[in-house]
């Protein structure tokens, strides 16, 4: 098995059309899902640990998404590598400290993804696809980043326990409070759709409305009342 085989000490269990593994990579502790369909497909990497505070989701730029942007509906992070910034779209809290785990080495293990979106939260890494055709080769430029991610995090985690004394209340409650910020944003959904996106969401309401008052009208018989 391809993705497997890319693991250290593999433990694979598969089912019918899904499997799981688990294993290390450089050191480092993974788990893999995969759920492969004829058109479509679910993929996860994670793994988790213990560091300093961050939120943060990178995915791949979408046509549309300029407009959500400048309204700071989405909160992009620029990381000063154009390339990526160009093709990627990052949104980290707190800021300062996204910048120095996505690092060029970070930047260039997830700019090798077709598709893929990553997200960090307490404590845990993912990388994933939800809808692609299924490709064992995303998966494994999945664990490329998330190993590549886990690496810097447990550096600066090494960094700032060894500076932690110099840390104020004051640093960490604006630290808790820029996350918090963000996960707002976050949770606003509409606001971050872009005009396609909402147009289409919109037109769906539509035919869904059209559906449920079609079968209520002649399910329940109201038709009759306007027979002559």
């Amino acid at each position: 098995m391809q993705i497997a085989a890319t693991l250290e000490d593999a433990r694979v269990s598969e089912h019918a059309g899904s499997a799981t593994a688990e294993g290390t990579r450089n050191g480092i502790a993974l788990h893999v899902e995969w759920r492969r369909r004829s058109k479509a497909s679910v993929w996860t990497v994670t793994s988790t640990g213990t560091w300093p505070r961050l939120l943060a989701d990178v995915r791949r730029r979408t046509v549309g998404e300029r407009g959500a942007i400048a309204s700071g509906a989405i909160a992009q992070l620029l990381t000063g590598d154009e390339a990526f910034d160009r093709e990627w779209l990052l949104e980290a809290a707190p800021r300062a400290r996204a910048l120095l785990v996505f690092d060029e080495g970070v930047r260039r293990a997830i700019g090798a993804a077709r598709v893929m979106s990553v997200d960090i939260d307490e404590g845990k890494v993912l990388a994933g696809v939800n809808g692609s055709h299924f490709n064992a080769a995303d998966v494994i430029v999945g664990i490329e980043a998330v190993v590549a991610l886990r690496l810097r995090l447990d550096a600066l985690a090494t960094s700032s326990a060894s500076s932690a004394s110099s840390t104020s209340t004051s640093d960490e409650q604006a630290e808790i409070a820029e996350i918090a910020s963000l996960r707002a944003k976050q949770d606003k959904i509409w606001a971050r759709l872009s005009v396609p996106a909402r147009i289409l969401a919109v037109a769906g309401g539509a035919v869904l409305a059209a559906a449920l008052f079609s079968g209520v009208f002649y399910g329940c018989g109201i038709n009759t009342l306007f027979e002559k």
